[in-house]
């Protein structure tokens, strides 16, 4: 910055912020400008350290060092006397700046002034990232849903930025309808326009030649306009920056986009010390310990530091929500308000009185976004209330589409909705189709607008419709064979086959379509490993059969209910399979009526009630069909064998399997063939056959593999490592019970594998942990679908240390303390209860 000569005249016009020397404008950094117009007010006066740096940078703290070199360009620009330095008090302006507008030195910030903030909770990486952005972008956009903490994020940032920079937020969800952004833009500078063009012309001369950063909060009311006023500002300056808040993205030339997410949630069997660290976690303990004083995280015993991390679950981790949740604390305690989750927009209905109208309860900041939508956007999105969890494109299709067949308008409605930010994508998976979901406070307001419209039935009956279409595999002949990619795509689903279930359970008027959910639905608890669910979904149905009930569907349901019970020691199960038996022969449905036998002769041989199991397989024979197929004829001959061994036949059991031998060559699909060479080696290993298990278990493995089924491969691999373990051959059987691990992952039943992991530890003398991982068999799996039949069992874990603490197997599960479980380096605490791929640490 250049000395000018001895000036004759020192203007100085604050509202304007212009600078001028004998009349002619003259360049000044915005911090300077305002230091010298805090001197030029209090003329040949001292003016306090500590008051400069108020005014100048109100609520924040800075070094004096900033002070020092804005006075510096001060008298380059001055003249090196024309301020003076009094030590250990502050400065004083010795020559004279003229024409300064009485009170407007000392009058109060600009109404776009930033405050003191509290401290940003929970986004140390979003501020970062928005940081970066602003190094880079001139327009960078904070986009996300109500109550996301977008404002907060912003201002933070802002804050933050060079102290050069100056900075003033422009709050539109207040302004004046009448006035346009610029000028609400306008009254946040402190700038009085003059009226002569339109105001975004006159804001435009102004804001030429400064340095500015302008914090356009809540843009989504005034979209056009915005996105107006940021092109002009871009084009027509060049020190002026954007940093914009908004439910939708502006679209303006040259913008950044920063979509905006809830705050971390811990992951699952994260250490206190982590979830304490969690974003969610960290704010709730912040707001306690003002709204609850003694309330402290670091306090917190192990329940009720669950309860903590449960609230900031059911509510997505939504700073708003968790900022209304924490007030009802001292009123609910938090056993009390993760009670009511369920009920969220009553839960968070009272906000601080200090924040802003919008964000005085969860619904009036969800009106909102609502406020935005056109009416059909409103329509989808309280029909889409009825949906649970994540869901399909397909999914949404069904619950929304008036027209079927007719995909367009759909997926415009899902994109309006998705760019305001009322819909969650969820995160890519490339081996799957795009998934969204409504977070759970959107997805209650929607619920309360689906109510009050009046469509609230019409949007159920589609959802039960598409669960219907989606789990009913029929009674056909492959319905015993669901592949491991079917069983995936469904259990995506889960959520909403519960919503729905749960919906149709209390509405006595639709039992029969509870029903027929039911059945249609039952195959999959037992494949994703969630037997338990699968026998109170069905208990649940069959107290709602009467006389009205048709008996084809009353059949499936007790074939259904049957197969789920099926153990030993549970009541009334071969009765339900000697029910549906007899409904299945009234229909004249043979193969209905092999499958109910199928079930009651494994019952009546896990029992060892010997004369009811031979008549149900004599039965049993006389029904099967050879001309059902391939897969039907596996199930038969494995059904049979395993019956048979139980039952101590083991000569029937040896003719059996030479039989199933002989009619192998007539397979000609392999998935098929896979399929029946497993049962073939389980039939050899528990005739005591080893060899023949061997051999046999291999081709089953080599015809998986060559048929890419990755759900037979991993049952074939873990029975051939349990095979391996009898033969001594355990370090064979290692790497391939770890490959079964992963191939079982991808359908949820990684618990069928508890057995073979036994096995595998009682091999190498770990018998704890081989009584851990068959104590865990024993109470989650049916005894039908073990790997390892119960002699089996017997003899490779017959030892009494392996015996000991059995018991202790059920007791553990996804939500105790006790950390991984490890069984031969799997965690069959995680693989127990589903959790994805289990974690394998080296032996």
């Amino acid at each position: 910055m250049p000395t000018l000569p001895d000036p004759t005249c020192w203007t100085l016009d604050p509202l304007t912020r212009r600078l001028a020397c004998n009349g002619e404008p003259v360049s000044l950094g915005e911090r300077a400008f305002d230091l010298l117009v805090a001197l030029a007010a209090a003329p040949g006066r001292v003016v306090e350290t500590d008051a400069l740096l108020q005014q100048v940078w109100p609520g924040r703290v800075i070094e004096e060092n900033n002070l020092h070199v804005h006075m510096a360009a001060l008298r380059k620009l001055l003249g090196p006397d024309a301020i003076r330095t009094v030590r250990g008090r502050g400065y004083q302006l010795t020559r004279p700046v003229a024409a300064v507008p009485s009170g407007s030195a000392t009058g109060p910030a600009p109404a776009g002034a930033i405050g003191r903030l509290p401290p940003l909770i929970g986004r140390d990486r979003e501020l970062a990232q928005l940081l970066d952005l602003l190094a880079g972008h001139r327009c960078v956009s904070v986009v996300g849903p109500a109550g996301m903490g977008k404002t907060r994020l912003a201002l933070a940032a802002a804050v933050a930025l060079d102290e050069a920079a100056d900075v003033v937020l422009v709050e539109l969800a207040d302004a004046d309808a009448g006035s346009s952004v610029a000028e609400a833009a306008s009254r946040a500078l402190g700038i009085s326009l003059p009226g002569l063009q339109a105001p975004l012309a006159e804001l435009l001369d102004v804001l030429r030649t400064r340095r500015l950063l302008l914090v356009l909060d809540n843009c989504e009311h005034r979209m056009p306009e915005v996105s107006a006023l940021i092109s002009r500002l871009l084009q027509g300056t060049e020190g002026v920056r954007v940093l914009a808040t908004s439910q939708l993205a502006l679209r303006a030339s040259g913008e950044q986009v920063m979509r905006l997410g809830p705050l971390a949630l811990p992951a699952p069997g994260a250490s206190p010390v982590q979830v304490r660290r969690a974003g969610a976690v960290a704010l709730l303990g912040a707001r306690l310990a003002v709204q609850s004083p003694g309330v402290a995280l670091e306090d917190l015993d192990a329940a009720r530091l669950e309860d903590v991390v449960d609230i900031c679950r059911g509510l997505d981790g939504l700073p708003l929500a968790i900022e209304l949740a924490a007030a009802r604390v001292p009123l609910l305690g938090l056993a009390g308000v993760r009670q009511r989750l369920g009920q969220q927009m009553q839960l968070l209905g009272g906000g601080s009185r200090g924040a802003g109208a919008r964000h005085q309860t969860l619904r009036t900041a969800l009106a909102w976004s609502h406020a935005l939508l056109s009416e059909d956007e409103r329509r989808a999105l309280r029909r889409l209330g009825v949906l649970a969890g994540s869901f399909s494109l397909t999914l949404a299709r069904q619950v929304l589409a008036d027209r079927p067949d007719d995909d367009w308008p759909v997926l415009d409605l899902l994109q309006g909705l998705l760019d305001k930010s009322l819909l969650v994508p969820l995160p890519v998976d490339h081996d799957a189709p795009p998934r969204l979901r409504l977070l759970e406070s959107t997805r209650a307001f929607a619920q309360e607008q689906l109510k009050d419209s009046g469509d609230g039935p019409a949007a159920f009956d589609r959802l039960t419709e598409a669960m219907l279409g989606l789990f009913e595999r029929g009674d056909g002949p492959l319905a015993y064979d669901a592949s491991a990619a079917e069983t995936l795509a469904r259990g995506r689903e889960l959520d909403n086959l519960r919503a729905t279930l749960d919906g149709l359970a209390v509405q006595p008027a639709l039992a029969l379509r509870h029903i027929e959910l039911v059945v249609a639905s039952a195959w999959i608890w037992s494949r994703l490993g969630l037997r338990a669910e699968g026998v109170r979904r069905c208990r649940q149905a069959l107290d709602r059969v009467d006389t009205s009930t048709p008996p084809r569907l009353e059949a499936r349901l007790q074939l259904a209910w049957a197969s789920a019970v099926h153990r030993r020691g549970a009541p009334g199960d071969a009765a339900a399979a000697a029910r549906a038996r007899d409904l299945y022969e009234g229909l004249g449905d043979r193969l209905g009526r092999f499958r109910a036998l199928s079930v009651l002769a494994a019952i009546h041989a896990l029992d060892g009630r010997e004369a009811e199991g031979m008549a149900a397989l004599e039965e049993l024979a006389d029904t099967f069909d050879p001309g059902w197929g391939a897969v039907q004829w596996a199930a038969y001959h494995y059904q049979m064998g395993y019956s048979l061994a139980q039952l101590d036949h083991d000569a029937q059991v040896l003719a059996l399997r030479d039989r199933g031998q002989a009619h192998l060559r007539h397979f000609g699909d392999d998935a098929a063939h896979a399929t029946a060479l497993v049962g073939l080696a389980q039939l050899a290993w528990v005739t005591g056959d080893l060899a023949e298990a061997l051999a046999t278990a291999e081709r089953a493995v080599a015809t998986a593999r060559r048929a890419r089924s990755d759900g037979r491969l991993g049952i074939a691999l873990g029975d051939l490592a349990t095979y391996l373990v009898d033969a001594g051959r355990v370090n064979e059987a290692l790497p391939l019970a770890r490959e079964a691990v992963g191939l079982r992952a991808l359908d949820g039943s990684l618990g069928l594998l508890l057995d073979q992991l036994a096995m595998l530890a009682a091999a190498r003398g770990r018998h704890e942990e081989a009584a851990l991982a068959l104590g865990r068999a024993i109470g989650l799996l049916p005894s039908d679908v073990a790997r390892v039949p119960e002699r089996g069992r017997e003899r490779v874990l017959g030892n009494e240390d392996a015996a000991v603490g059995t018991e202790q197997g059920p007791g553990f599960g996804p939500h105790d303390d006790r950390g991984p479980v490890m069984v031969v380096g799997v965690d069959v605490r995680q693989l127990s209860a589903r959790a994805g791929p289990a974690p394998v640490r080296p032996v």
